[in-house]
């Protein structure tokens, strides 16, 4: 069985990871409630993703299609980090 990294483990290993300019994922959308959307899962653990998550305001949905290669089959209205493509962050 595979070992997946712990949460601090990946805070950890993201400490010194270049900062990224979130508003590069900027919702423009005036009809959508997603402040941002459309970031990479490879930026999830990035120092500013995580101190937006630690203020308690924000929210992630995480997105992304079905893998059926991995016996995956996607819930229609959102998927399980482990899965996702993309995640999106929303006020609470």
């Amino acid at each position: 069985m595979e070992n997946k990294p712990t949460f601090i483990e990946l805070y950890e290993t993201n400490t010194n990871e270049p900062r990224l300019n979130i508003m590069n994922y900027a919702n423009t959308n005036l009809d959508e409630y997603a402040m941002y959307k459309g970031i990479p899962m490879e930026f999830r653990w990035n120092p500013v993703i995580r101190e937006m998550m630690m203020t308690g305001n924000y929210r992630i949905r995480y997105r992304g299609g079905s893998k059926p290669q991995y016996g995956y089959v996607r819930n229609p209205f959102n998927t399980i980090a482990e899965y996702a493509d993309t995640f999106a962050i929303y006020p609470k």
